[in-house]
């Protein structure tokens, strides 16, 4: 028994297996052996997932005598891998137009765009939202785009990254006051 669902780098699970009669051992085993190092004893053992694996790993219990090795019973346990994310590169606009985000996220159960400034996302759940900048974004010249990648339940680790949206006002110009000549 123990969770057949956690997140990478989990130290200290507890799995168990319930006392086989005759049986004067216990051998565990996890596999790939990248998904983490055990600790057993006995009927129990202590699991410390690899901060780095992701994917399916299988728990393995052999009962031993001095017969030999019993049927070995299994528990699959999938390792869920925090999320990345990455706002993109800073980028400039004219004061005109608006910005496609050009977020990238990865192992995230969903995103979410946040703003320094008051301009709005059209849908700030998508890696690609499109801002408009405000008055006030103008006026300021720059806002930060902050992107969230918000983890994969059970995990509880979100990402965060942003980037700087410099706003360029257009060009006036000014020819001066009218005037009259001869």
């Amino acid at each position: 028994t123990g969770l057949t669902t956690v997140c990478q780098g989990l130290a200290a699970e507890l799995y168990t297996i319930s006392a086989i009669s005759n049986a004067t051992a216990y051998t565990w085993e996890i596999s790939p052996a990248d998904a983490g190092s055990i600790t057993p004893n006995n009927t129990d053992l202590s699991v410390d997932f690899s901060g780095t694996y992701s994917g399916q790993a299988t728990i393995t219990v052999f009962a031993t005598n001095t017969c030999g090795v019993g049927v070995s019973n299994s528990i699959t346990v999938d390792v869920i891998a925090y999320p990345t994310a990455a706002a993109g590169d800073d980028a400039t606009i004219c004061e005109d137009v608006t910005y496609t985000c050009q977020g990238v996220a990865t192992d995230q159960q969903s995103v979410l765009w946040t703003t320094s400034g008051d301009g709005t996302f059209d849908d700030a759940t998508a890696l690609n939202a499109i801002y408009t900048p405000s008055a006030n974004d103008i006026l300021a010249g720059t806002v930060t785009l902050e992107m969230t990648a918000y983890s994969i339940v059970p995990c509880a680790i979100d990402a965060t990254d942003n980037m700087v949206l410099t706003i360029q006002s257009l060009p006036t110009a000014d020819a001066g006051a009218d005037d009259a000549i001869c």
